[in-house]
């Protein structure tokens, strides 16, 4: 997991050194965490990407969230960091996208790490901001032997390009 999460930093840094956009984005996400409950997450994504000649377009960010999970009214605090990968196509101020994701979480102190998948939409009407959404459906596992879920979540969220 941490091997993956260093391609992807790798890949975050080399989408910002190159001639692409960078971006920093503040986002909040509605999750269902399976057997941690539900709840809303915090997000706060840096990143790059890069639109090719052919409005294709290529991207990575790191992930940082805190949230909390909420179940049986009993409120747990999330905290994670991750990172995903985004491929997708860009037609005028309008892109929409697939994704790849990996995601190491704390909750409740319980570590958990899984990797994710999922696809959204970006709108970006003005040169330097942009707004989104995104679902993305985990496969989780912790450090408890034989405890393994699911965690799935719609993100809304503002980029500021930059």
């Amino acid at each position: 997991m941490k091997k993956i999460l260093s391609i992807v930093t790798a890949l975050a840094i080399s989408a910002s050194a190159s001639q692409g956009s960078k971006y920093v984005s503040l986002g909040a996400t509605s999750v269902d965490a399976d057997i941690f409950g539900t709840g809303l997450v915090y997000s706060l994504n840096l990143g790059g990407k890069k639109v090719f000649d052919n409005n294709v377009f290529l991207g990575a960010d790191l992930l940082f969230e805190y949230g909390s999970l909420e179940k049986n009214s009993q409120t747990i605090d999330a905290v994670g960091y991750g990172g995903n990968i985004n491929l997708g196509y860009q037609y005028k101020d309008l892109g929409v996208f697939v994704l790849g994701s990996a995601l190491l979480e704390s909750i409740d102190n319980i570590s958990t790490a899984g990797f994710g998948f999922g696809g959204g939409i970006e709108y970006t009407p003005w040169e330097h901001v942009g707004f989104g959404v995104k679902y993305v459906q985990y496969s989780m596992t912790t450090e408890l032997v034989g405890v393994d879920y699911d965690r799935s979540g719609v993100k809304g969220y503002i980029n500021f390009l930059y």
